[in-house]
């Protein structure tokens, strides 16, 4: 806009000189390339350093805003020395266009200037350019290789993104920083070239700066240093930090020495440098970023004694490390750290750490052996998860919490739970190999799907227990009966499903709900208990379970329930045993009315028994308050016999 005001204070004009419109301002002496108002520009252009217009020279100084754009016949363009500014978009999408040459004068470059020459195959930059602004180059598609140089400071965002082409790319020593995305989707680079090491590793390199470029996480992607091609890396002395990204994606890179000045390994620094096999930490290391080394073929890692943080994901999918030794100087093991890490086979935490984060050792399949700080008072989320070696394990006594799927697909086959855990999150020992397990009194709910499809055949449960979430022991095809405690109130959807061993299964009186599916699909079920507070059955709860003989519900009112809780279990051939007041209720609703048989619960069903029940006719049964009683409830019941006696009997 100040150009434009410009030009009109000093009564600038647009004429046609050798082929080329300028907008000439006569007072300053200057000139600017303007778009050709009547027809493109075509073939090879050279824009001429002066001009001269009725005996004035001019000095061209500018290419104006979009003064090419979209030109389809210009196929070649050299600027002379002299010129200052290209301003944004002034060869945007010329398509034709192979060469460009920029003479060291050029300072100044807009926004997206060349974006969509997609025949441009050969560029000069000026060593006097500062920055290469965003979009520049962007969608260059035949651009192979290209040289920034040492007066550049910053390469912008996307500057080169879609370069489907690129490469090679050589990063002069002026660099200082790195935008997002700047070399995004270059498919093909292949080579990096930074002219200095020193300033390489000062430059601040935004995330993922080469996102979905290099042609193949398997080629090797070479690393040279002022044009020769090294593996062995020696940082120069006086380096305090390596910038995050630095080295990412470099697979030439096989091993790497940092000097003593080296206090900061930045994120992502060594990322997916998947030759690296050895890095020695010097010991002035205080900091090391996430990432900063993963999916790397380091085989050991021995952290220096300043360490007081291992960050999130550090060393992911690390394949080849098989030994970490961690100092005491660390406090916190943050998410991920050794994930993936599958040749490792012991680790010792130390008790200086006082937080672990999600998924700290996940999918270690090979670690045999781990040793827990005492201090630890959480298990995150995954912690072990699929650490298929994993047999045993000595939990802190201080622990209060093992998160979701802390275990989930590990091979355990038997742990002691700490009296003080509180809290088992879902899915915690799914697809484990533990048999058996007690759970501590604070443990208040089973969590869903908590031993889904381990080999779990005896709990010992807490008194206190209220819930049995969804899928809490669904396929689990160990165990043949399980006795849980008095509290239970609830059993959720899938609780049970698919628990092909389970022969008997009864509910405690407390229970008012039984879940969806909830003991579906347990082939092997031929007797079932339920309590006199059952109140509401899900849609198909037990569905298949086609070994069902004997079903025993206590409750006098009949439970709501939909018509498929029996589905494909052939209950037409089983018999209902109910309270005798209630048989004609259950043989009045749908699904108790498709019972082969619907009989009334004996005196041994309701667990009364002895010599003096079977000689006395019962008359009567009362609660423990004296409240006479329709039938006996689980629990003290007082019984008053026909010969005038009474006795208390407990029904089981």
């Amino acid at each position: 806009m100040a150009l434009v005001q410009i030009s009109v204070a000093l009564h600038a004009e647009v004429v046609n000189i050798d082929g080329i419109w300028y907008d000439l301002i006569k007072k300053a002496g200057i000139a600017t390339v303007e778009d050709n108002p009547y027809s493109q520009y075509t073939g090879d252009v050279v824009i001429p350093g002066t001009v001269e217009y009725e005996g004035m020279r001019y000095e061209v100084t500018d290419i104006a805003e979009e003064a090419f754009k979209f030109n389809s016949e210009v196929k070649s363009v050299v600027i002379s020395d002299g010129l200052k500014t290209i301003r944004n978009k002034a060869f945007y999408g010329c398509i034709g266009m192979q060469r460009v040459v920029i003479p060291a004068s050029v300072t100044e470059m807009g926004e997206e200037v060349f974006r969509g020459c997609k025949a441009l195959r050969e560029v000069s930059l000026s060593e006097g350019l500062q920055e290469i602004p965003v979009y520049t180059f962007c969608d260059c598609d035949n651009l192979p290789s290209l040289v920034i140089p040492n007066s550049v400071k910053v390469i912008h965002e996307s500057a080169f993104h879609n370069c489907k082409k690129m490469q090679s790319i050589t990063i002069g020593s002026g660099v200082e920083t790195i935008e997002s995305k700047a070399f995004a989707n270059c498919e093909k680079l292949t080579e990096l070239n930074v002219v200095s090491l020193e300033s390489w590793c000062k430059a601040t390199i935004s995330s993922s700066p080469f996102a979905y470029s290099f042609s193949s996480p398997l080629s090797r992607n070479t690393l040279l240093v002022n044009g020769e091609k090294v593996e062995n890396i020696v940082i120069p002395a006086g380096v305090t930090t390596i910038r995050q990204g630095c080295f990412e994606l470099c697979t030439s890179i096989v091993s790497v020495e940092i000097p003593n000045s080296v206090t900061t390994i930045g994120d992502y620094a060594f990322n997916k440098c998947l030759a690296l096999e050895s890095f020695d930490i010097a010991n002035s290391v205080t900091a090391i970023g996430k990432f900063a080394f993963a999916e790397t073929k380091l085989k050991s890692v021995v952290f220096p004694s300043s360490a007081a943080t291992i960050s999130e994901n550090t060393f992911y999918n690390c394949k080849d490390l098989a030994s970490v030794e961690i100092p005491s100087s660390v406090k916190t093991i943050q998410g991920g750290a050794f994930a993936g890490c599958e040749s490792l086979q012991t680790v010792v935490v130390p008790n200086s750490v006082q937080t672990l984060g999600n998924s700290v050792f996940s999918g270690c399949k090979k670690l045999r052996e781990v040793s827990l700080p005492e201090g630890l008072q959480s298990l995150p989320y995954a912690t072990f998860y699929q650490c298929d070696a994993l047999k045993a394990i000595r939990l802190p006594q201080g622990l209060k919490s093992i998160g979701r799927a802390a275990f989930y697909g590990s091979g355990l086959t038997a742990i002691d739970i700490p009296s003080g855990v509180n809290s088992i999150g879902s899915y915690a020992f799914t697809y484990c190999e533990i048999t058996s397990m007690k759970l501590p009194d604070g443990i208040k709910a089973i969590e869903p799907y908590t031993f889904a499809n381990s080999r779990i055949a005896d709990v010992s449960f807490p008194d206190g227990l209220t819930t049995v979430g969804e899928g809490a022991f669904s396929g689990c095809s160990a165990f043949t009966t399980m006795a849980l405690p008095a509290a239970v109130t609830s059993i959720g959807d899938k609780a049970f499903a698919g628990c092909k061993a389970l022969t008997s299964m009864t509910l405690p009186d407390a229970v008012t709900s039984i879940g969806n599916e909830a003991f579906s699909q347990c082939t092997a079920l031929t007797t079932v208990t339920l309590g006199p507070n059952v109140g509401s059955i899900g849609e198909k709860a037990f569905a298949k379970c086609e070994m069902i003989k004997d079903f025993y519900c206590f409750a006098q009112d009949v439970p709501n329930a939909s018509e498929d809780v029996f589905q494909s279990s052939y209950v037409n051939y089983a018999t209902l045993h109910v309270p005798e007041a209630a048989i004609a209720s259950y043989q009045a609703e749908m699904p108790w009315s498709e019972f082969g048989e619907i009989v009334s619960l004996t005196d041994t069903d309701l667990g009364i028994e002895g010599k003096e029940c079977q000689e006395r006719k019962v008359v009567s049964y009362f609660s423990p308050g004296g409240k006479q009683l329709q039938s006996p409830q689980r629990g003290l019941n007082i019984v008053r016999h026909s010969d005038g006696t009474t006795t208390k009997v407990v029904v089981k």
